[in-house]
């Protein structure tokens, strides 16, 4: 069950960050944002308790528009109640777009007394899932472009300084997680 949901999760991952999302299409032809930045975006708005774990995981960085980047910035620097009055007005739709949205809970198999509370606790699960799934993913990207940094910085150095060229090597097996051998 354990590898079926890891697979899920890079599934999951594959569609929401491949290159074909890059493409810049409009909510309604109201905003526009990269497909791929919605996902990050639209999380960080309903879910701002997660805000501060999708900046530590790099999410400002792997954000492919400038537009992008910038509303995220507001967003991770200001309160939930107090972003409204930073944002632009393409922002603000956006903004707005994504908290009048009603949550994609399945009510499927829920009694018609289910309580709000627990289809808010449910969203709220959803919203962690897909942070940590969000997170991995933007964790492995950091990773993977310090790594090829490192690489390009080896490849200028090979026939330089081999002092340097050693401490590239120490840092690029620190990076993968391999002991000195």
């Amino acid at each position: 069950a354990k590898a079926v949901t890891q697979k899920k999760r890079e599934v999951e991952q594959q569609r929401v960050f491949s290159p074909q999302r890059r493409e810049t299409r409009s909510i309604d032809d109201e905003i526009v944002f990269p497909v791929c930045d919605r996902e990050v975006l639209s999380l960080a708005i309903r879910y701002p308790d997660g805000l501060e774990r999708l900046a530590t995981s790099g999410a400002e960085h792997a954000l492919a528009d400038q537009r992008s980047r910038e509303f995220f910035k507001k967003l991770a620097a200001n309160q939930p109640d107090q972003v409204v009055s930073q944002l632009n007005e393409d922002e603000m739709r956006f903004f707005a777009r994504v908290r009048l949205e009603v949550p994609a809970v399945s009510r499927t198999g829920a009694d018609e007394n289910e309580s709000a509370e627990s289809i808010e606790q449910r969203e709220i699960k959803r919203c962690e899932d897909q942070l940590v799934d969000i997170c991995e993913l933007l964790r492995s990207r950091t990773q993977s472009r310090q790594q090829a940094q490192v690489l390009d910085q080896l490849r200028a150095v090979q026939s330089g300084d081999k002092d340097e060229a050693m401490e590239l090597l120490r840092q690029l097996k620190d990076m993968i997680g391999r002991p000195d051998e």
